[in-house]
């Protein structure tokens, strides 16, 4: 979708400067560039733990001011040229010449030239206002057109497909993220965690000459903007893996406010039992930066469960039907609730979403647990599974992080557990 939004805005531009519109691929072109791909972004893993006063630093337009200050170009590519026209890739490397602006650089320039007016008009708007909401969404609008030049660049089907040039943008994002993890170690400061365009790192008396120093060492246009200061922040480990996840973190910041990245509590799949139990459970790790407040506050939960005293809309879970019905190959818990939801006279098909809630039963099959919630007493509700799949699905790895045991989180210890 976005690709087309962008191949229409280089083909107005290209009329507009009476260049040559590019002609869409082949069938045989479009297989063979479909065999082909790019390396991905650098991720510098996180060691898994709860950090205090994280500063993170975010690249303005990592891709977009990359391509601006490389010249990176399908009509500037050479097969010669000097060092500072050099982008080494994994196999080869690759010129641009900077002797005049290229096509694309000029246009991405253009772009990120005017969201950066509209940003800097919105800062003297009122916020409810229509004048506000309107440059808000042109800014939006920009920042997505820019962002998906360099996804286009290395789509198969684009008329301006060009691999080295997409590959150059990752090869010179790595090297950038790689520079300024290098610098801030240089400077003793401690990363935590980098990501594409993004580094997290522990506040320090140096961290604004590191700032400083950084920018000096990037070329116009390209910038390293500090995104915030954080009282705290969690980074979870990758599943079956002792090592960090990538993009698997929340940060609390100074205002109090969480910000949530890659958890369930973002995701509406889950029930909203799960997610506040997430998000509580973050809550008072990052404010006391202690596990035991945080675990009580789970099995206070996992107790409500036990003793009934939830509401059922809490228990509901939510998902998009993606096919028709019949076209499922696997009849999953969703399945089986849309197939609830025709019976009751309503049109099911692709976008419907359906809500269920699992019930206690003797088959261990979900789907064949699974009610709708305006059907269900809260007595029919099976507690086992919202206290494993549900509550402990989302709270464990945080409070692993402290060594608790699932058993400790279900208050499962006896007595005699606790003298041994």
């Amino acid at each position: 979708r976005y690709g087309r939004i962008v191949e229409q805005f280089i083909i107005k531009s290209a009329i507009e400067q009476g260049r040559v519109i590019e002609n869409r691929p082949s069938n045989d072109e479009i297989i063979k560039r479909q065999a082909t791909q790019t390396e991905g972004a650098f991720v510098y893993q996180p060691i898994p733990g709860v950090y205090k006063n994280i500063r993170v630093f975010d690249f303005r337009s990592l891709y977009p001011t990359i391509l601006i200050a490389h010249n990176i170009d399908k009509y500037t590519i050479k097969s010669k040229g000097t060092d500072e026209e050099r982008i080494n890739l994994p196999d080869k490397a690759v010129f641009f010449d900077k002797s005049k602006q290229g096509f694309l650089p000029e246009l991405i320039e253009r772009i990120i030239t005017r969201r950066f007016k509209v940003k800097a008009e919105l800062k003297e708007c009122e916020k409810d206002s229509d004048e506000y909401k309107t440059l808000d969404a042109e800014s939006y609008g920009l920042k997505i057109l820019a962002n998906s030049f360099y996804g286009y660049l290395a789509f198969f089907g684009a008329r301006w497909y060009s691999l080295d040039c997409a590959r150059s943008i990752t090869a010179m994002g790595r090297k950038y993220i790689h520079d300024t993890i290098d610098l801030a170690e240089k400077h003793n400061i401690k990363v935590i965690y980098g990501d594409t365009d993004s580094v997290f790192l522990i506040d320090s008396k140096s961290i604004d000459k590191f700032k400083e120093e950084a920018n000096k060492l990037l070329p116009n246009p390209m910038e390293l903007e500090e995104e915030g200061l954080f009282k705290a922040g969690v980074f979870l480990e990758k599943k079956s893996s002792g090592a960090g996840a990538k993009k698997r973190y929340a940060l609390l910041d100074q205002n109090g406010n969480l910000i949530v990245k890659g958890l369930e509590s973002r995701r509406g799949d889950w029930s909203k039992l799960a997610q506040k139990a997430q998000v509580e459970t973050l809550n008072k790790i990052l404010t006391e930066v202690d596990g035991k407040p945080a675990l009580e506050r789970v099995q206070n939960i996992i107790s409500d469960i036990r003793n009934g005293k939830i509401d059922i809309e809490d228990l509901i879970i939510t998902k998009k039907l993606t096919k028709q019905l019949h076209e499922y190959k696997a009849r999953g818990p969703q399945v089986a609730a849309g197939e609830l939801l025709a019976q009751t006279g309503i049109k099911v098909g692709v976008g419907t979403i359906v809500k269920y809630v699992v019930t206690k039963g003797s088959s261990k099959r979900i789907r064949d647990r699974v009610k709708l919630p305006e059907q269900t007493k809260i007595e029919e509700i099976d507690e086992e599974y919202y206290i494993n799949n549900q509550v402990i699905g989302a709270t464990y790895k945080i409070l692993e992080l402290f060594g608790y045991s699932e058993e400790q989180i279900k208050n499962l210890n006896t007595d005699l557990d606790n003298w041994l």
